[in-house]
């Protein structure tokens, strides 16, 4: 995810997100729905290259020893300076991580809100267990429907949430409707 450095142009993406929060990205360094949130390919990146790439914080989506889980925890980022969160959800239909998008929306909003902040979420592929926690970050904080909010992450990059993290998807969205939050549309 981080060999090299090269800039892009800004792509387009859903008018909910301010510029300010997105403005260009590195999509070879990491790719992201912002830069300030990076949603990573690779799971384990050495934390003084996250340092050296302004990293602040870290969500582990996939914390856990199995095969299906990257085997980092707050004891590997000791004593570095970047913060870090895990979650351990496994990439099955039958995992509820749903129970994790309130605490990850969290921590991704707080390390946000430090000085130049940027946190990496990742897991072990990139592919469902991260994106599907930064597509509920943006429901939660920006407002977005699902459909706006897997569009944003999917222009980025390529994501497949599992069927089961489409379903607690669509069920944050429908809560999110019921109670009158604003779509930014």
């Amino acid at each position: 995810v981080h060999p090299s450095i090269r800039p892009s142009v800004r792509p387009s993406i859903h008018p909910s997100v301010p510029p300010s929060v997105c403005p260009s990205i590195h999509p070879s360094v990491c790719p992201s729905v912002c830069p300030s949130i990076r949603p990573s390919v690779r799971p384990s990146i050495h934390p003084s290259r996250l340092k050296r790439l302004g990293v602040t914080h870290v969500l582990n989506a996939a914390e856990g020893n199995s095969l299906m889980h990257v085997n980092t925890s707050a004891d590997f980022y000791a004593g570095t300076g970047l913060i870090y969160h895990g979650v351990p959800a496994t990439d099955s239909d039958h995992c509820d991580i749903s129970q994790y998008f309130q605490q990850a929306a969290d921590f991704i909003e707080q390390a946000l809100q430090y000085k130049q902040g940027k946190v990496l979420v990742h897991c072990r592929e990139g592919y469902s267990r991260s994106p599907t926690l930064v597509i509920a970050f943006l429901m939660l904080r920006h407002h977005m429907d699902v459909r706006s909010a897997v569009a944003t992450v999917r222009h980025k990059r390529e994501i497949g949430p599992n069927d089961g993290f489409l379903r607690q998807l669509c069920v944050l969205d429908q809560r999110l409707e019921a109670q009158g939050r604003p779509w930014n549309q």
